[in-house]
């Protein structure tokens, strides 16, 4: 116990001392800690000072470096490079975004750029000042684009005209290379037509020379091979305008997608985008004022209109990537402009005064229909104005026409055209269908002599003139409808106005050419003679006409046209005996001598109404002027009867004298010609009149002008019985009148064509009747059928009423005296005369 007493003590000993000595090392370790700890601390003072510095230094540096990016960025601004200036300027915005990112975010790309941590802090002041120079350079750039595409937007109003007149000449050299390549696939299939071309025209083709010219081929090398071809396919080598030509020549479309991409990697393409179609609405406003003239200067209108569109198309087609293209198309744009051309349109065509400045509106309004069609807009609409325009063209070509026809016949002096030359024959015959000789009697028909030059043709000169305007005006015509109608339909409406125009113009000059022939003109016969074989020969031209309408209408009227055979067999000819096949043109009937309703002593002449209507004639292409037909009858009837009405004036200033003769004489008529003196200055003069009329006039019009002579004949010899220049008429009195109208019958026997005397039954026939001293057969209607069925019983009656017996004379005042009777015993009483005249009344009245 003591023993651990005693080691306890000692251990306490012990540990106080170490507990001493660890007090003494604490206070060493304490005070080698402390200078430690101080030398510590001015490291990390030092440490840290440096690595501010090297931060500094580092964000310096990367401000430099984004400064002198901004300096290249700035000469490409300058320069015009934008796109350029873009990309580098969205490289630069890639590395410093301060202006959208948190401290800590910016801290962290300026460490990862710089490779230190807070390097952004660093910058200070810098940092906004880059930020503002990033963000001007982007407002410069977008100033510039805005300002390049203002420019842009000037340059292209002012090369918009420029541009539409281009794309007008080209849809004019588009058109003329058609028409140039139709006529030649007509002249190639030439040679196909005969059996003796087949040949050359299978080497043609093999040769190449009916192909079309090989891409990348010299136009020089075309042209030897076409020298080489056979005549009917040469024409192959004919040079052909080109239209290859960029239409937005001198506008740079370029500026404008640069701008547009810009816009978009920007952000701001919506911005621009409502920039666009704001200035150009405006342009659009502006362009689509018209001028104060518009009749004047409506080609530089249209021409801007189409210039401005092409150039939309360009921007739609260019800027709408992606499917974005409606978004740059004007609202209401379009439609706005085609009112407003629609508009301007009608009001020209009504205002402008001569038809050839309306074929040029036409003409030019047509080729920007076809340049904006062909970009794809709907011009419709314009030719529906221009169609509707057709009548009033029509009307005025008419009228510039009408002046042309009327002095055409007014200066005729109505002398026989000389034909000098085969040429001349091609021209008459061959395309004015005016044909040389006229089917006469004693030359129709296979007896027609062969026509020999130089002659005479039998019309005169208003005949070429005015068929020479019938085709000017249907080229007129055709040239005005094409392209605004279908040829079907152009064929139609060709036919309808060029009738429309005869009507108006051919027969209102014919009309007025027959008004003017008056009994006191010189020559007036044979004047009248002439007008009316003028009239009937253009009436047979017509079918010739209308196969050059038609031809003219599907565009094969080329020169030579008239020496292809036409689809029917029929050829124009100037008479009814024209072979083969009739002509669908219904002539009126001869002309006769009517009395005038109310009166008894006037006669008039008058053309009786045509007999049946026209014939429609199989072949499509040769029905002839059907529209016009009724005017030309018209004129036509109304010549023959004014020749007529002359012939007859003529005629009854020689037959005057048989109402001066005496028709109750005691004796019988003892004339050493067999008729009275006055048949002997009427018959002369009937046979040279139709002798001449045979010679000038067609077979047609002559037999109706001759049985309207004798008509005549019948009708005056007939008043001479009823009216009251002749009070009254014995047995004596009828003896000379029969003989008289033997003498005409003679002569109607004599004459071309036969059955002429027919014309004259009526009053032959009542002669006969009171001559024969068989009056009562009349009372018996078979025999007045058999014998007298053109005796009219109504005006026997005025005739038996005036019946004297031989030596019985008329009182003035109307009565008769009777029983100084020398009447033979074989003649006509007047017992029988009156028995007859009361029982014709009672049958009149039953």
């Amino acid at each position: 116990m003591a023993a651990s007493l005693q080691e306890l003590g000692t251990m306490q000993t012990t540990a106080a001392e170490l507990r001493g000595r660890i007090l003494d090392v604490d206070s060493g370790l304490s005070h080698v800690g402390k200078a430690y700890l101080h030398h510590l601390t001015d490291w990390q003072e030092h440490s840290s000072i440096t690595a501010s510095l090297t931060q500094s230094l580092q964000a310096v540096s990367f401000a430099a470096k984004m400064l002198q990016s901004c300096s290249p960025i700035s000469q490409c601004i300058l320069d015009g490079q934008l796109s350029k200036a873009q990309q580098m300027l969205e490289r630069a915005n890639r590395l410093w975004q301060p202006a959208s990112k948190p401290a800590q975010e910016i801290s962290r790309l300026a460490a990862a750029a710089g490779g230190q941590q807070g390097m952004a802090s660093s910058l200070g002041q810098l940092q906004p000042y880059i930020t503002a120079c990033l963000e001007d350079l982007g407002t410069a750039i977008q100033q510039r684009t805005i300002a390049d595409i203002n420019n842009w937007l000037v340059t292209v109003r002012a090369a918009a005209k420029e541009v539409g007149m281009r794309a007008i000449k080209q849809a004019s050299a588009t058109e003329q290379r058609e028409k140039a390549l139709t006529v030649q696939r007509k002249a190639n299939r030439a040679p196909l037509a005969s059996k003796e071309d087949m040949r050359a025209a299978a080497a043609a083709i093999a040769n190449g020379w009916m192909l079309p010219q090989a891409p990348g081929k010299s136009q020089t090398s075309h042209k030897k091979q076409a020298s080489k071809a056979p005549a009917a396919v040469a024409i192959a080598g004919a040079e052909l305008p080109m239209e290859d030509e960029d239409l937005l020549t001198g506008i740079d479309m370029t500026l404008l997608h640069r701008c547009i991409q810009i816009h978009k990697r920007m952000g701001q393409l919506q911005q621009f985008r409502l920039y666009m179609l704001d200035n150009r609405r405006q342009q659009l406003n502006v362009d689509l004022a018209a001028p104060v003239n518009f009749a004047e200067a409506y080609q530089g209108f249209i021409a801007q209109i189409v210039g401005f569109f092409i150039v939309e198309e360009r921007v739609q087609a260019g800027c709408g990537g992606g499917g974005e293209g409606e978004g740059w198309q004007l609202n209401s744009g379009w439609e706005a402009a085609l009112a407003s051309l629609k508009g301007r349109l009608q009001t020209a065509c009504a205002a402008l005064p001569d038809f050839t400045s309306l074929r040029k509106l036409n003409v030019f309004a047509l080729l920007s229909c076809t340049a904006l069609g062909q970009s794809g807009y709907n011009m419709a609409p314009v030719r529906e104005v221009l169609l509707a325009a057709r009548n009033r063209y029509h009307d005025l070509l008419s009228t510039d026409l009408e002046q042309l026809a009327a002095k055409a016949v007014t200066e005729d002096n109505l002398q026989h055209v000389d034909v000098q030359s085969t040429d001349d024959v091609e021209e008459l015959q061959g395309m004015l269908g005016l044909a040389l000789q006229l089917d006469t009697y004693g030359r129709e028909g296979p007896s027609a002599p062969p026509l020999h030059v130089p002659c005479q043709a039998p019309f005169t000169s208003m005949l070429p003139d005015t068929m020479r305007l019938a085709h000017r005006f249907v080229e007129s015509s055709v040239g005005f409808l094409s392209g605004l109608v279908s040829t079907a339909e152009m064929v139609l409406l060709a036919r309808q106005h060029r009738d429309k125009m005869l009507t108006k113009v051919v027969v209102g000059a014919l009309q007025q050419a027959v008004e003017a022939q008056t009994p006191t003109s010189p020559n007036p016969l044979p004047r009248a003679m002439q007008l009316v074989t003028n009239i009937s020969t253009f009436m047979h031209a017509l079918p010739h006409l209308d196969r050059f309408t038609l031809l003219a209408a599907r565009g094969d009227a080329q020169p030579g046209w008239h020496k292809h055979p036409p689809a029917s067999p029929r050829r124009g000819l100037p008479s009814s005996m024209a072979k083969p096949g009739p002509l669908p043109i219904i002539l009126p009937t001869s002309p006769r001598l009517t009395k005038k309703k109310g009166t008894k002593k006037q006669l008039e002449v008058e053309m009786s109404a045509p007999s049946q209507g026209i014939a429609a004639h199989p072949g499509p292409s040769m029905t002839g002027a059907v529209g016009a037909l009724a005017g030309f009858q018209a004129v036509q009837a109304s010549s023959e009867t004014h020749l007529l009405r002359l012939l007859a004036n003529r005629a009854t200033a020689i037959l005057t004298a048989a109402k001066h003769l005496n028709w109750l004489p005691d004796q019988p008529p003892r004339t050493a010609l067999g008729h009275s003196a006055y048949i002997q200055d009427l018959l002369p003069f009937l046979k040279d009149t139709l002798a001449v009329a045979a010679r000038m006039m067609p077979q047609d019009a002559y037999v109706r002008l001759a049985q309207g002579v004798f008509s005549f004949l019948n009708d005056w010899m007939m008043s001479l019985l009823t009216d009251d220049a002749v009070p009254a008429y014995n047995m004596y009195g009828l003896f000379r009148l029969a003989d008289d109208l033997a003498s005409i019958q003679a002569l109607a026997d004599a004459t071309q064509p036969p059955a002429l005397a027919t014309r004259m039954a009526e009053v032959v026939q009542t002669c006969t009747l009171l001559v024969t001293g068989r009056l009562e057969e009349v009372l018996d209607p078979a025999q007045q059928s058999l014998k007298y069925p053109a005796v009219q019983l109504d005006g026997l009656t005025a005739v038996l009423t005036k019946f004297r017996e031989i030596g019985d004379k008329a009182s003035s005042s109307g009565h008769h005296l009777f029983g100084n009777s020398k009447q033979p015993a074989s003649f006509l009483k007047k017992q029988t005369v009156d028995q007859v005249i009361r029982q014709l009344q009672r049958s009149g009245r039953s």
